[in-house]
């Protein structure tokens, strides 16, 4: 297990430019140019999913959020979704994000709330209030009753809450 851990380490360290102890992989061929950027958004968070590059940016401070589509290939903005957060917190930390199969992405924008949007053109459909400030990756499982559920830990310390979500029967 730690072998495997220190060559992943060596993998991700090698990318950034940054001299490990461990080899490189010699599989993975030379790290190439970047092929496209997007320079103009201060992005806090990047998922892909689908082959569709998904991240979420921000402006610091300000309580507009910003939800992004590329194209991996090209970058190509597919689509962007301004949503606006019930307050602006003063971390980048929010949460991470998931796309569901059926289509939707959840994320959280570092406030209150729990997020989804369209994946295909970026429509908030919904938002979930929260008892602490988004702090985890959302997940979601299934039961053998076969009722789906999405959890996300929320707050840090001792103001935090694991909260559940789930349609009505």
């Amino acid at each position: 297990m730690l072998r495997h851990i220190s060559l992943a380490a060596a993998v991700l360290l090698g990318s950034c430019g940054i001299r490990s102890e461990v080899s490189r992989p010699k599989y993975l061929g030379p790290i190439t140019k970047p092929i496209w950027k997007a320079d103009d958004i201060q992005v806090d968070f990047v998922f892909i999913e689908d082959s569709i590059v998904y991240c979420r940016a921000r402006t610091y401070a300000s309580p507009v959020r910003h939800l992004y589509a590329f194209d991996p290939a090209t970058g190509k903005r597919l689509w962007v979704s301004d949503f606006e957060v019930e307050r602006a917190v003063p971390h980048f930390f929010a949460g991470g994000a998931m796309v569901t199969r059926s289509g939707l992405v959840f994320i959280g924008g570092g406030d209150g709330y729990l997020y989804a949007f369209d994946k295909k053109n970026g429509t908030e459909l919904w938002r979930g209030k929260l008892p602490y400030d988004t702090a985890a990756v959302p997940m979601t499982y299934r039961t053998r009753s076969g009722r789906q559920f999405l959890v996300v830990a929320t707050g840090s310390g001792a103001n935090n809450a694991l909260v559940a979500f789930t349609l009505e029967p």
